[in-house]
Parts: C-alpha cells; structure tokens; sequence
C-alpha cells in the first residue's frame, strides 16, 4: 500500500515506476484525442493520461489511469449511444456498440503493433474455438468467438467493474495500463467517426 509522501519526497520517482516524468509524459504525448471527440471527453481522457505520467512518482496512479481509462470508454459510449441518462453497464453499452456496428473488427484491426500480441490472440481465439467446440455451441454461434471485440466486451467490463466495486488495484504495471490507455483511445477514436 502506497503512503502518504512526505513534501520533500513529492518529486521523487517510485522505483517502481520505472521511469520519469519527463519519459511517461513523452509516451503519453502521442496518445491525444482528435478533436471530433468531445471536449469533455478530450479533457477526462487528458487527465487520465496525466495519472498514467504520475505513475513515475507515485505507482498506485496506474491503477487509477486504468479505472479511469475505462470509465472514459464508458462515458464515451453513453453519449454516442445516446444513453447519458440511461443506467447501463459498460458491458451492455459495448454490446450496444457492436450491435449498432460501432466497434467492428476492422475497426480496431491493427490496434496491436507487435506481431508477438497478435500470435498471442490468435492463439487465443483457437483455444476459444476449440472449448467452444468441447462444450457443444453450435457452429453457426462459434463465429462471436472468434470476434475480436466480442473477446474484449467480458474482460473490459469486468476489470472497469473491479475497480470501481473494488476498489484500485496497485498491480497495475506502466505496460498494462499503457496498453489499456491505447485501446481506450482507439475505441473512442472508432465511436466518433
């Protein structure tokens, strides 16, 4: 559990962070909003950036930059969606989102730039496949498996879900939240095209 930082220790980095200010900040520079999003959404999504960098000097902000990387999908969702008023979850309003073909596979083709992470889901979505096929769902049903957003819906949801209900988790690592704050961005960008 992260304490309260003495005054003279506010500028010092975490160990755990691994890096400094002036590093997350350039890593986070490149991740703006164009501006057809938004401004309220723009600036939210700004600040949760602002936590990712602050993760440098205090490791809990990235747990925070997650949540609210999350939450900043979520409220994005609502208003394109119409539902501002509307008490949904994000799982639903996701699944709204791709029913009224929002968010598509192609649309986050290439999210990923490594050739190892898209292995990696495609290794995935075999083993999806393939217990799908164990337990018995029909073939015609086995295609939503193999939908790359589909496979994002339960995990996204949940992890928001998590925080919120649960509180901040402090194992977030800088990579996994960097990530989290990249697909956050692309699922925005994609629902205000």
């Amino acid at each position: 559990m992260a304490e309260f930082k003495e005054r003279g220790a506010l500028l010092v980095t975490d160990p755990r962070g691994n890096g400094d200010l002036v590093s997350r900040h350039a890593e986070m520079a490149q991740l703006d909003l164009p501006g057809n999003v938004p401004a309220d959404l723009r600036r939210y999504f700004d600040i949760t950036r602002l936590l990712w960098v602050y993760g440098a000097l205090a490791f809990p902000f990235f747990g925070w930059a997650d949540l609210h990387a999350r939450v900043a999908v979520e409220c994005a969702l609502r208003r394109r969606l119409g539902q501002d008023q509307v008490r949904t979850s994000l799982r639903a309003l996701l699944r709204g989102a791709i029913g009224h073909t929002l968010l598509t596979d192609d649309s986050l083709a290439g999210f990923h730039e490594s050739i190892d992470t898209q292995l990696e889901e495609k290794q995935l979505e075999a083993e999806v496949r393939e217990m799908a096929t164990f337990l018995g769902v029909p073939a015609e049903e086995q295609e939503k498996f193999q939908s790359l957003v589909e496979s994002l819906v339960g995990p996204f949801a949940e992890a928001r879900n998590l925080g919120v209900h649960e509180g901040v988790a402090t194992h977030h690592t800088p990579e996994d939240t960097k990530e989290t704050i990249k697909l956050a961005r692309v699922l925005i960008i994609r629902l205000f095209q």
